[in-house]
Order: C-alpha cells, then structure tokens, then sequence
C-alpha cells in the first residue's frame, strides 16, 4: 500500500502490527481497493497513538472514550469545502472502523457486542449504536425501551422511541437524572416543533411530531422516577386527600370504594371552588346546591344516595378535624331509596351458554374472551375481580382459584373448575403474549400488552350480548354475575350458598335473588290460599 519509505518505516514501527496486519488481510479478502485499505491503516494508526495501546496491554476501551476519540480525529480533518455531507460521511465512517477494529482485537467495550442489549437488538449501524450508548442518561433509556420490548412493541416503534429520548435529553437539557415538571415539556416541546431539520427530514408544525416528543417525555420521565406530573385537583383538596387517607389506612376500605369516592369528593371541591365557598364556612345550602346540580345530570337514585354518604361520611370526619361546623351532617337528606326495588339484570343460563359458545376459538381476543366470560358466568365474579386476577392466583396442583374480593378485600378460595381450567390453559398456550412482565392473567392483545381494562371487559361482555341477540336491562359485566346468581337459585341452593359464592357477607343482599326463583315463587302462587281462611 504504501511506496514512500518514511510512511511505510512509520507503519511498519507502530505497535500492534501482526494484528494490523491481519486484519488488513481479512478487508483484502472482501475485494477492498487500495484507497479505502490506507483509509482504514491511518484511522487505526490515530487509535493507536491516541489510546496509546501497546502489545501487551489487553484493556478495554469503552465507548465514551471511543466517542473523545472520534471527535479529536475530526477536528484533524476540517470540513471540505464545508460540507455538512461529507462531515456526516466522516464521522460515521471512523466510528465503523474503530468499532471494528477494536473488536478485532477484543478490546472495545463488552457492552457494543453484546447480543441482549436493547440498543444491538434495534440498530445495526455502528455510528447509531454508538451514538445510543454514550448520550447521556444511558440506564435510565436502556431499562424503558427494554420494558417497551417486554410489552411486545415492535422493533420500529422502539426505534422511534430511542430517538426521541435524545430529543427530549438535548431540548431539556439533562445530562444526569433530575425532576422535571409540566411546564419543562411543554415549553420543550414547543421549541421541538419550531425546529426544522435537513439530514432529519423534520419539518416544522408536525402535529404528530410534537405528539411523539410530548408521549416520550411525559412516559419514559414518569417510568423513571424524574417526573411526577401534579394532579389538576382544586383547592382544598388536600381535606379530601387526608379523608381519602384515613379510608384506606384506619378503616381498611378497598381500593374501589376509594376510587369511587375520589371522584365525587373532586367534584365536590370543584363546585366549591367555582362558588368560592372554604370548607370552614360550609353550609346546608350549599351541600344541597351541590347536590341538585349533580342530580340535574340525570342520574339514577343510586348514583344520587351513593354520593350523598360519601358526602355526610366526609363531613363528619370533617367536623372531628376541626375543619367544618359541627351538626352538618345530620342535615344533609338522603334520597329515598327502597332495599330490593328492581329485580337483577340478568339473562338465562341458555344465553349464557350462548354468549360463551359463540366466542371464536381461532382468535387470540375469541380465547381470552371465553375464559374471561366463563370465569364471570361460573363464578359471578364482579369486573374488578376478574380483571386483578394474577396468574399466580391459579393454584393447578390443588385445583383451587384465588380470589380477592372487590368490595370487603376478603381472600377467597374456589374450586377450579375443569372447563374453566381449561379455557384458561388454551389461552395461556394460544392467546396470552406471554413474554410481557405483566402478571396479571388478562392483558390486551396488541401491543403494548398490558392489562385489560374496566372498558375493555365491558365491550367483551356487551358485544356477546348484543350478537346472540339478548336484551338484558344492563349489558355490563355485572349482568352476568346476576345471571350466575340466579341459575343457582333457580337450580335448587340455597340463599347461603350462593351468598358464600358471589363473596357477600350477609345474606340482605344476596335477598334479592328471591325475586327470580321461579320455583319457589311457582309454588307460592299456586297456594291454596281460601284453607286457612
């Protein structure tokens, strides 16, 4: 290659020279010319005398060293007739020789030829995978595009999110792990979609371009720990936040009674914010204001009387706090409401097995829905019960099912039934993404694979309703477990029995089933009344 004899004497005296030699053979091997040959001796000679490597040193070189490297290299070499092009070109060009190189000689950083690191699965160019390991932040990014992998997003769409994490680094200038706000994002977001960009193809004004960066942010900041976005709650709420507090921890309520009442108390504190009313001034009048708006919303009598206990628990405990007058909540008046008024919404146990025979057996959704359907109808499970269902909760070697119950937060052990078990096995084996980290038995069947949620069990049972044709008063989960309920009662068990089932602690509520025991209401009617007269 080289003809001048003090460029060949300086070849010919740098250290590693069999391995030089060697790997120059390997490139002449794949048809390279004699230009890019000497193109690819010089970089590595600038490696060498930049590192400083000696023959017997077996150190590694890690890929921020690599990166240093690089720069002063290019700084060698200025830009020809100023070309961005070119500069690119370069650039990329010595970090595809060094990295080759240096793997040569097993001496570049373990991490760039590692098989299961997330950023070697979605590159290939070596400028790319580069460039991934050493921004800034490089735990923080590999641990959440490996949870994306893990809910079984496609390589592209990782890929896209990997590049916006260093969009959302460089807009927001973190160089190290730190807590950012809503207002941080926003504002980057809005310098993100002014900025325009040749080598990129960006454009400014991309709708769907500022999306992604506000999606990126907002998800991987959060999945992090480095942002913790402020709920938009109203003033005084944290009265609310306190009584939520004490629900949960002092009196042991579930999870969702306390969701339930979050709701209302947010649009309670809502209202006194839009009437400029403090809660140490609070009055009948405005309760009961409060109340009426709420009822001008066309809700039902239930809805109503479930959100005026919430109201007089809260002013109660208010008032033990100091934070309210005292006496308040025996003025609030509860809607008249009558125990056992409308009989379940439920279908017959014909159209049960109707809606679950019907599921497509060939689908991943028609699997999963079939032992979602065939869990509510055996065991009237509530939604949030099925839906917190764990794989673990599945006892196989002693044929038991684990359930936790939504309402008191009791455990309860079922018997496992064998089509259940069944239906759960076929999805598991042909309908679950298995790989995702998720525990919880039903997930979504695209990516990202999560767990399903209260909207997506809704549509699984309304949908099965509508096809076979049922017209129940309600089409929700709950009518299935009603369904449940009254085919036992129909079939012969008792009131404690099915109470046990369906997880009540008395039997006033599971009463109401009285009203569709056909058999026993049959015999009742057919009474010869006139004999005891």
């Amino acid at each position: 290659m080289y003809k001048s004899e003090y460029a060949l004497r300086r070849h010919l005296e740098a250290p590693l020279l069999r391995e030089r030699e060697e790997y120059l053979s390997h490139l002449s091997q794949k048809h390279l010319n004699t230009h890019r040959m000497m193109m690819y001796e010089n970089c590595i000679l600038f490696i060498i005398n930049y590192f400083n490597l000696k023959d017997s040193d077996t150190s590694k070189i890690t890929l921020e060293e690599l990166e240093r490297c690089r720069a002063k290299w290019l700084k060698s070499r200025p830009r020809s007739n100023g070309s961005d092009k070119s500069y690119r070109i370069a650039r990329a060009k010595f970090t595809q020789i060094s990295t080759s190189w240096l793997t040569w000689i097993g001496r570049l950083d373990d991490r760039y030829n590692d098989p299961q690191n997330i950023f070697n699965v979605i590159f290939t160019c070596s400028f790319f995978r580069c460039r991934f390991f050493t921004a800034p932040m490089y735990q923080e990014r590999e641990s959440y595009l490996s949870y994306l992998v893990s809910t079984g997003m496609c390589t592209a769409v990782v890929r896209v999110n990997a590049t916006f994490q260093l969009h959302v680094i460089e807009y927001l200038r973190l160089n190290r792990p730190r807590k950012v706000s809503l207002e941080e994002i926003e504002k980057a977001a809005a310098s993100w979609d002014r900025t325009s960009s040749k080598s990129t193809g960006k454009k400014r004004g991309n709708k769907d371009s500022k999306n992604q960066f506000l999606w990126t942010a907002k998800t991987w900041l959060s999945f992090c720990g480095c942002y913790s976005p402020a709920e938009n709650n109203p003033s005084q709420y944290i009265f609310a936040e306190s009584y939520l507090k004490w629900l949960m921890e002092e009196c042991g309520y579930s999870t969702y009674t306390y969701d339930i009442r979050k709701v209302h108390l947010k649009s309670f504190f809502e209202y006194l914010k839009q009437q400029s009313v403090n809660l140490d001034s609070l009055s009948t009048s405005d309760i009961d204001a409060f109340i009426e708006r709420e009822k001008s919303r066309n809700l039902s009598r239930a809805s109503i009387a479930g959100l005026i206990a919430t109201l007089r628990n809260f002013v109660d405990y208010a008032a033990q706090q100091g934070w309210c007058k005292q006496g308040l909540k025996d003025t609030i008046l509860t809607t008249r409401t009558y125990k056992q008024e409308t009989p379940p919404a439920y279908v017959t146990w014909d159209v049960v097995k109707q809606v679950i025979d019907t599921q497509d057996q060939e689908t991943a959704v028609g699997i999963r829905n079939r032992a979602a359907l065939l869990l509510m109808a055996t065991y009237g499970l509530r939604e949030y019960e099925v839906l917190n269902l764990k794989i673990r909760d599945i006892d196989w070697r002693n044929e038991k099912l684990h359930v936790k119950r939504a309402k008191s937060g009791r455990e309860q052990y079922l018997p496992l039934v064998r089509e259940v078990g069944d239906a759960i096995i076929k999805y598991l084996k042909e309908g679950r993404y298995n790989q995702t980290l998720d525990d919880h038995l039903f997930i979504t069947t695209r990516a990202p694979y999560n767990k399903l949620n209260n909207s997506g069990l809704y549509w699984c049972v309304s949908a099965a309703l509508k096809k076979v044709g049922a017209t129940p008063l309600k089409y929700g989960p709950h009518t299935l477990r009603h369904s449940c309920a009254t085919h036992l009662v129909n079939s012969g068990h008792t009131l404690k029995e099915v109470a046990d089932l369906l997880g009540h602690q008395g039997l006033d509520t599971t009463r109401v089933y009285a009203k569709v025991n056909l058999t026993a209401l049959r015999n009742v009617a057919d009474m010869n009344w006139e004999v005891g007269l």
